[in-house]
């Protein structure tokens, strides 16, 4: 079995995130029949973990279609830098606030116990 490498660098960063995936001899030549859907979501979530960066279909694509034509071309490593969203991020607007929604009374102020500390009080502007 050849063993070949998908690095995933994200951008800003310094640290990178691997995948390992074992061929045959004879799948080297057409990686692409190898990864079906239950191995593409292996890849995105190892990746997703590692990274904590989020992973649509679109980036999971651009990074198989890198990584499987590198293998085609014999290379046993491939990388790819790109600039994601933290998976955080991405959640932010999956929130859905079930709190208190009422607005609260409001409470007059108390300006019974105001006086001026030095002289008297300006005159008013509208009066």
């Amino acid at each position: 079995m050849v063993k070949y490498i998908f690095a995933l660098k994200i951008k800003d960063s310094s640290e990178k995130y691997e995948y390992l995936l074992d061929l045959q001899p004879s799948q080297e030549n057409n990686p692409e029949k190898l990864l079906n859907s239950e191995i593409r979501q292996h890849i995105r979530d190892t990746l997703q973990r590692q990274s904590s960066c989020k992973i649509d279909d679109a980036t999971l694509n651009r990074i198989l279609k890198t990584w499987t034509q590198d293998i085609k071309e014999g290379y046993r490593d491939s990388s790819l830098t790109l600039d994601l969203p933290s998976v955080m991020d991405s959640q932010i607007l999956l929130i859905n606030e079930s709190g208190n929604q009422q607005i609260p009374d409001l409470i007059p102020p108390d300006l019974s116990s105001v006086e001026p500390k030095i002289g008297a009080l300006p005159p008013l502007i509208f009066s």
